[in-house]
């Protein structure tokens, strides 16, 4: 066995020892309770002339009902950002650890929340991962983790918390994937019904990590918890999912299977208006909206909606490549090319759902009518 994976056991028997509370190999610091909820550790290595004082925050946060705690954990006179160094951190780990088994086992929380150190890289996140170990591991195994956004929060919650689950349990994953979409990527879900409906509903988590409910009017309810959060989202199965504007790649909204009305929304957000199955707003949204193929049109799609718009725009483009630079006449090419695949698309698309839209033919025959009576 290599050096580096004897170095690799030894630290994550370490990392076991600190959870599991092992203290014969790893002595914990003394530490007082400061009141408030605060814990003093002392920390006296003369040998390493450290003599200093850590503060541990273990105190509730947002509605009682849902038994919230937040773990904050700080050097005594610095700040929350500043890391923890001084080759003490086991010794500190161990210590945090008894102290949240201690106060998890008095107040019995649902959720544990707390936010690591901002760090960037690949450093952060194994410190992340370091954190995330020990503080699930006090908490226990009736615990799962969940990560909440891009700013290194963490949820630790019970899977059976003693508020309301009205769906039953959802696999950690489940809930991860869900609270990935809406904070880290910036999407939300939001009811298959006009925002003016009684029932519409949208669900987001605010840049503040706040999960929210939506209602029509302004109205809204907020929690701490992940599980509660995607739990409310199961009371609603019609909902639609719209794409962050960070989302690694396009989401395709699923293809309703029945003639109804729909919301239509760009897949990046934004404007939304109702329309039925087999129209062109429809398929904009279904099969456009997103596409990667179509990303030369991005400008274009917040003012035009209809085929004749998207025709005219061809002509123009067309018109343009006589009189453009090779710069601009390379865009103008491919303008063109995305609007004759859009079209193409949608006379496959009306072809499957009946449309009685304008066809492409009748399209360009309007188009070139009202082109011949402008240049009479």
């Amino acid at each position: 066995m290599n050096l580096i994976n004897i170095i690799t056991e030894e630290f994550q028997k370490t990392i076991d020892e600190i959870i599991t509370g092992a203290e014969s190999r790893i002595p914990t610091y003394p530490f007082h309770d400061g009141g408030a909820g605060i814990f003093i550790i002392d920390v006296n290595e003369p040998q390493k002339n450290i003599h200093t004082q850590f503060q541990v925050t273990f105190t509730p946060t947002g509605n009682r009902e849902e038994k919230i705690y937040s773990i904050a954990f700080k050097e005594r006179g610095g700040d929350y950002d500043t890391k923890t160094g001084m080759g003490i951190q086991f010794r500190i780990l161990a210590t945090i650890t008894k102290i949240i088994k201690e106060q998890i086992e008095k107040y019995n929380p649902n959720v544990i929340t707390f936010s690591p150190v901002k760090e960037s890289g690949e450093s952060g996140n194994r410190r992340m991962s370091l954190y995330t170990q020990y503080v699930k591991g006090a908490a226990g195994e009736e615990y799962d983790a969940f990560i909440i956004g891009n700013k290194r929060v963490m949820n630790v919650e019970k899977r059976d918390p003693s508020f309301p689950i009205e769906n039953g349990y959802q696999p950690q994953e489940v809930i991860q994937d869900i609270i990935t979409q809406l904070s880290h990527y910036g999407g939300y879900y939001q009811s298959d019904l006009h925002p003016d409906d009684p029932d519409y509903v949208k669900f987001t988590i605010q840049t503040w990590g706040g999960l929210v409910m939506e209602t029509r009017n302004g109205g809204h309810k907020s929690t701490g918890s992940c599980r509660r959060f995607v739990d409310w989202m199961f009371d609603y199965p019609d909902l639609v999912y719209v794409q962050g504007a960070h989302e690694p790649e396009p989401y395709y909204v699923p293809q309703p299977d029945v003639s109804r009305e729909v919301p239509i929304q760009r897949v990046s957000g934004g404007h939304t208006a109702p329309a039925m199955m087999g129209t062109f707003s429809h398929f904009l949204q279904t099969e456009i909206y997103g596409n990667p193929d179509f990303d030369i049109l991005e400008p274009f799609f917040e003012s035009m909606k209809t085929p004749q718009d998207f025709s005219e725009l061809r002509v123009r483009a067309n018109a343009g490549l006589q009189t453009q630079g090779s710069a601009s006449a390379e865009r103008l090419r491919q303008i063109i090319t995305a609007i004759d695949t859009l079209m193409s698309n949608y006379n496959d698309y009306a072809r499957r759902h009946g449309s009685h839209e304008m066809s492409e033919s009748e399209i360009l025959a309007e188009v070139e009518r009202q082109v011949l009576n402008l240049l009479k």
